[in-house]
């Protein structure tokens, strides 16, 4: 059973769910709107082949990333194609008895903007959910630190789950790359 805004501030109140800060105004009808955080973490483009992206060993080598600082309501342009990860400014926590979604707003879509965030999030998650985004547009696209980036739906279990999440990224506080291991 998906939650409506009156399940969610219930689950709220009963501490099923957690989001930290949470502004009333963000409770949609089914979902709570997330905002983009200040740590965006870019990927170089270089022209030569030896330049690539790989796991191994558990983490990512030859990332060449660099991060940048986005103070709220500050703009940066992202460039046709290019690609960056930024974790929410919100932290979210989940008991065994809720799973979530997180999804793109349609608005940035429509501008062509993708954002990703490997969609399901488990039962027992805790800490700052770390987005993909891509620019698919043939045009550069603004970003504003600390805008509304996406939004979450939680999701009811039939009955509480006896494992909860307790991945490599759990309790993130902060925009993660990719890797393998804890």
């Amino acid at each position: 059973m998906t939650l409506s805004s009156a399940d969610i501030k219930r689950a709220l109140v009963n501490k099923t769910i957690s989001i930290d800060p949470l502004d009333e105004k963000d409770i949609g009808p089914a979902s709570v709107d997330v905002h983009m955080g200040n740590e965006l973490i870019f990927f170089g483009r270089y022209a030569m082949g030896d330049h690539y992206l790989t796991l191994r060993d558990g983490v990512v080598t030859n990332s060449y990333e660099y991060p940048i600082t986005l103070q709220d309501g500050v703009g940066r342009v992202i460039l046709p194609g290019q690609f960056f990860l930024v974790a929410i400014q919100e932290s979210i926590t989940i008991d065994s008895s809720i799973v979530a979604q997180i999804h793109g707003v349609s608005t940035l879509a429509r501008m062509g903007l993708q954002i990703h965030a490997s969609g399901f999030i488990d039962p027992g998650w805790s800490g700052k959910l770390t987005l993909q985004v891509s620019n698919l547009n043939t045009l550069p696209i603004e970003i504003i630190g600390g805008m509304r980036i996406a939004q979450i739906s939680f999701t009811k279990l039939l009955s509480a789950s006896v494992k909860e999440y307790e991945g490599k990224y759990n309790n993130a506080q902060k925009t993660q790359t990719a890797r393998t291991k804890k």
